[in-house]
Parts: C-alpha cells; structure tokens; sequence
C-alpha cells in the first residue's frame, strides 16, 4: 500500500510531490512570471519619470521598453 497525501480541494500541490518534469515546467514558468514582472515594473518606473527627468538620465522615452528589457536579462544572468 502506499502513502498519498490528501489536500484540500483547490489547494496547490506540494512542490515536491510533483513529478520532476512537472516541477521544472512549473519552475520555468513562475522564472517567467518573476522576469515578466521586473520587465513591467521596470516600464512603468521608467515611464513615469518626465522628459526632464529621463533626458537627465540620459534616456529617450523610445529606449524604455529596450532598458526594461536589458533589465530582466542582467537580472537573469545573477
């Protein structure tokens, strides 16, 4: 006989309890929603400093979207 755990309906299982291609899948998607997440995050900072503010950075409002995204890749090299 084996052991099996029992959850509360709609409560997520326990990640290690999972199979291991499952957990990876799961692992590289919630990568993804925490790169998605820095990505809006970064924009929308960016995005509501003013023109003054932004040129006295040295940014054009045009390079945002490519400094957020530069973001997330430096984030993701640590």
């Amino acid at each position: 006989m084996s052991a099996t755990s029992i959850s509360a309906p709609g409560a997520a299982p326990r990640r290690d309890a999972l199979p291991g291609p499952l957990r990876s899948i799961l692992a590289d998607f919630n990568a993804w929603r925490e790169r998605q997440a820095l990505y809006r995050s970064t924009a929308a900072e960016l995005g509501a400093l003013t023109d003054r503010d932004l040129e006295d950075l040295g940014i054009a409002r045009a390079d945002i979207r490519r400094i957020a995204r530069e973001a997330v890749s430096a984030a993701s090299a640590r």
